[in-house]
């Protein structure tokens, strides 16, 4: 596991998120949660883990080794999906750089025990009036799924990220080239190499969780 997983800042909630801004997330959430469970049989066709993905991301472009860090980390109640096997994690930060907007970002684990009693080193998830007792997911080892509403993402990984069944959700929307191609003096390609990968936002809600005791290595 790179050494950037290991250590985390101490993030502080933002109480400055307006209510429109966590009703915005609420919506884009379910949005999520629906897909997802349209979405059963192709699930892990891909067994991506957050050493993996992250390691293709440097693969891209060795820079993002070193990801800055974004604004606040506001991290929404985890979704346990016992019938799948699952938690969704979902989380909103402020961006600090290019584009200073509220990003949501969601991380899904597959491939989780699910148990009616604790057991060792499960985590306990109460949701809806329950309470879930999973395996806590493991950052080399257990199936994920990312996306994050940034442009970032969008434009570098989305797209790749969702034809290697890296992405969690529907398919990101279209985007429609308006400059020529590099061939013909345009801008080049954002990711000519087609490689899936993750941005800075799920990096760091990844290094989060780490820090407060929901994932492992």
């Amino acid at each position: 596991m790179p050494d950037n997983f290991k250590e985390s800042p101490d993030y502080k909630a933002d109480q400055h998120i307006s209510k429109q801004n966590l009703k915005d997330l609420t919506l884009a959430t379910t949005g999520v949660v629906d897909a997802y469970n349209s979405d059963r049989a192709d699930r892990l066709a891909n067994n991506w883990t957050a050493k993996s993905l992250f390691a293709s991301t440097i693969s891209f472009k060795a820079w993002r080794k070193k990801y800055s860090k974004p604004g606040n980390i506001v991290l929404n109640k985890p979704v346990p999906f016992a019938g799948t096997s699952s938690i969704m994690f979902n989380a909103t930060m402020k961006g600090v750089t290019q584009y200073p907007d509220l990003h949501r970002v969601v991380i899904m684990f597959s491939g989780l025990k699910f148990a009616k009693e604790p057991f060792k080193n499960c985590i306990h998830i109460e949701y809806k009036g329950k309470m879930y007792y999973a395996e806590k997911p493991s950052l080399n080892k257990t199936t994920i799924r990312v996306r994050c509403s940034c442009k970032d993402f969008y434009f570098c990984f989305s797209l790749w990220d969702y034809l290697n069944r890296a992405i969690v959700g529907p398919k990101p929307k279209k985007y429609t080239r308006k400059t020529p191609p590099p061939s013909q003096g345009g801008r080049p390609y954002v990711n000519p190499g087609k490689i899936p990968g993750l941005c800075k936002h799920v990096f760091w809600l990844l290094r989060y969780l780490k820090q407060k005791g929901w994932v492992t290595i």
